[in-house]
């Protein structure tokens, strides 16, 4: 859009700035603002977050003997490895336990 308004102004054409344009500019400044407020402010929270949910997970994987709770709990330590591996901690794999289980139970 910005680049709409930037050639009809060096062609010399007149520019109407209409509400929708005003609000799309005030979405994308603030998505932008918001992304580096994350970036810097949140991050490290994450990671600390991140760290500890893994520790309980992994305890708690350690005193579950159901075998539902047992699938429900690597299932659950599969998506937070996954979200580790994507803080570039990458410090343990996805279990490949979870792959021999069937998807029967969770349809």
């Amino acid at each position: 859009m910005y680049d709409v308004y930037v050639a009809s102004n060096w062609a010399g054409i007149p520019i109407l700035v209409t509400s929708d344009a005003v609000l799309h500019i005030y979405h994308v400044l603030y998505d932008q603002m918001l992304a580096q407020i994350e970036a810097v402010c949140f991050i490290d929270t994450l990671d600390v977050l991140s760290k500890r949910m893994i520790e309980a997970t992994e305890e708690l994987q350690r005193q579950t003997y159901s075998p539902l709770a047992q699938e429900a709990v690597l299932r659950y330590l599969a998506f937070l490895y996954m979200a580790d591996q994507l803080f570039g901690r990458n410090t343990k794999p996805v279990l490949s336990e979870v792959d021999t289980f069937s998807l029967q139970n969770w349809s």
